[in-house]
């Protein structure tokens, strides 16, 4: 199927018939999350690939995570019996069509971006998502239904059932208000339309008490080790009446920035290195995004990844950064600089 086949007579506003025209000519179909995926990407591609199923008995909908899921995701595939694949094995040639699911750039599909950059190539690809786009990850999108004021993907692929008409059933509604629970940090971080959202999942039959046991999870030995060596290097800045807190850690940084803003940082910064890739986990105080206005995802992610040709996004509490061109010291001094920028004040270190 070529890109221009399924909805040349298409007015280019309806995005849901251009969807729907692309599953009905769809007999092959790739569902992709990022790398470790988490529940809500998990519980975002299996409800699109029910969708699919729902709107084209006849096609074969295959979800892929390149190198696996979360500890957290495996309770959840493990519960709804859900099947995730890591590569892309049995592939000859390019399926018909592939969303990207909970997935902000090509940078996060790991060892599968190059694979995948060439297969859109030929064939539609359609983001559903969340979180502020990567830049680069548009240019292959003929589709994209992002909602960056949703608290989950599983949010904006409701929105899609809404769009077809179609009602989910009970065990799906369990599934997207699984995803979202997990997201939304059990409601910690949710808005109106996450309650409107999570009511309705409710109606049709969802327990959000099954969705807590779902994810419910002490975390091993390993991660809690590396939370502990997170605050053992840490180092402490301050900027205006902000705290700054930057780390280094080569596992686990998004849980090692979270335990230091739960230790009371405004700013986490946690950087690490592995197989020559730098990443970087960035998450703040709702307190300090509501004052200050910064988007993580947009405001700082974003400008790194692009300043080091690499990747950066997220929310405007979680972002991520992944760089393969750069040193950790360099891409750590451009963070403070923005930083600094940003609040309008240079950062002074806490000396110990």
């Amino acid at each position: 199927m070529s890109r221009l086949t399924s909805h040349e007579s298409r007015d280019p506003g309806d995005k849901h018939g251009l969807l729907a025209d692309y599953i009905h000519a769809s007999n092959r179909v790739l569902i992709l999350t990022h790398q470790n995926a988490d529940p809500d990407a998990v519980c975002a591609a299996f409800s699109i690939r029910w969708l699919i199923k729902k709107l084209n008995g006849k096609a074969e909908a295959r979800i892929i995570s390149p190198e696996g899921v979360s500890e957290q995701a495996k309770s959840v595939l493990s519960r709804f019996k859900i099947d995730v694949e890591e590569g892309l094995e049995g592939l000859d040639s390019p399926p018909d069509l592939s969303f990207m699911v909970d997935t902000s750039s090509m940078w996060t599909l790991g060892p599968l971006k190059e694979r995948v950059e060439s297969m859109v190539r030929e064939n539609p690809i359609v983001l559903v998502d969340h979180h502020h786009p990567d830049e680069g990850i548009l240019k292959y999108s003929p589709l994209a239904f992002i909602d960056e004021e949703a608290t989950s993907t599983c949010e904006v692929v409701f929105k899609l059932y809404k769009g077809f008409g179609v009602t989910p059933s009970k065990k799906i509604s369990q599934i997207l208000l699984t995803g979202t629970m997990f997201d939304s940090r059990h409601f910690m971080i949710a808005n109106s339309e996450t309650f409107e959202f999570a009511a309705e999942m409710c109606r049709l039959g969802a327990s959000p008490s099954a969705s807590a046991e779902v994810l419910h999870m002490v975390a091993g030995l390993s991660e809690r080790i590396a939370r502990l060596k997170a605050a053992q290097r840490c180092r402490i800045y301050r900027v205006k009446d902000w705290i700054i807190a930057i780390s280094n850690l080569s596992s686990y940084q998004a849980s090692g920035a979270r335990a230091l803003v739960s230790l009371g940082a405004d700013l986490a910064v946690v950087m690490g290195e592995k197989d020559h890739v730098c990443r970087v986990n960035l998450r703040a105080a709702e307190s300090f995004v509501g004052s200050t206005g910064i988007h993580l995802g947009r405001d700082l992610a974003d400008d790194v990844g692009r300043a080091f040709d690499g990747s950066g996004g997220g929310h405007s509490s979680a972002a991520g950064i992944i760089v393969e061109k750069g040193s950790l010291d360099k891409i750590l001094s451009h963070i403070i600089g923005r930083i600094s920028g940003l609040l309008g004040a240079p950062l002074r270190e806490v000396k110990k």
